[in-house]
């Protein structure tokens, strides 16, 4: 893990990676004496172009794998720039279950 962040590699993609939650691998990294490197800010023509995006139907998930930050990042860069937010996609259960026992 610690080379792979030295090399470049995301926190986020990092805990993809290990099914480690972000703060998980944060602390790995710490522990390890690692130095963080800032979380990333988007520059304004990055947030415009997200606005735009997101108006044209990209999903929030889609921009934050696309610009290698969180969905609530986005999802608040979209709120600063006062964008209507479509409302979540409730997307079917794989696997259904039973709540009888």
């Amino acid at each position: 893990m610690v080379k792979s962040y030295r090399a470049g590699i995301a926190i986020k993609a990092l805990s993809r990676q290990f099914g480690l939650h972000e703060q998980t691998v944060r602390a790995h990294l710490e522990r390890a004496a690692v130095e963080l490197r800032p979380q990333q800010v988007l520059t304004a023509a990055q947030a415009a172009e997200i606005a735009e995006l997101y108006r044209a139907g990209v999903s929030l998930r889609q921009l934050g794998l696309q610009y290698n930050v969180a969905d609530n990042s986005i999802r608040n860069y979209l709120l600063r720039a006062n964008v209507e937010l479509r409302a979540a996609r409730r997307l079917p259960r794989q696997y259904g279950y039973s709540r009888s026992v």
